[in-house]
């Protein structure tokens, strides 16, 4: 079902989206619920985050377009809503896992920087190869 996708695609892409798109939706939520700023790092108030924050809405979508490219649309649909319902779940439950320590949740939001470099490069990158216009 995947067999283009695996041969050509790149997975690491798509793990990266999907942990950035958790992470996005987890840090939007908890600004949302401290307004404050109390009890979250203070990092994640930066316009640094605004702007990943945006940029990680069309990541969302761009992993069905992203799968869509390789195997068509039906296939990318279903593999796009499997991978929200399970990445999403595995992602957050490794997080919840992971031990507490100070700073925990700012390093996780910090390494979502070049997680969505990385997403939007390697995807875009293979997709073009894939096109055949590079080599």
């Amino acid at each position: 079902m995947l067999a283009n996708f695996v041969e050509n695609g790149s997975w690491l892409s798509v793990v990266l989206a999907e942990y950035v798109t958790v992470m996005m939706l987890r840090i939007g939520a908890d600004t949302k619920r401290d307004p404050e700023r109390l009890n979250t790092p203070g990092i994640i108030h930066n316009l640094t985050f605004t702007i990943v924050m945006f940029l990680s809405i069309p990541l969302t979508f761009w992993i069905a377009v992203y799968i869509g490219f390789f195997e068509g649309f039906w296939t990318a649909f279903i593999a796009w809503f499997l991978l929200q319902i399970i990445g999403t779940f595995i992602i957050n439950l490794a997080i919840n896992i992971t031990p507490a320590f100070p700073g925990k949740y700012a390093i996780l939001a910090i390494l979502s920087i070049p997680a969505i470099v990385f997403a939007y490069g390697l995807s875009i990158y293979s997709s073009l190869k894939w096109f055949g216009y590079l080599p």
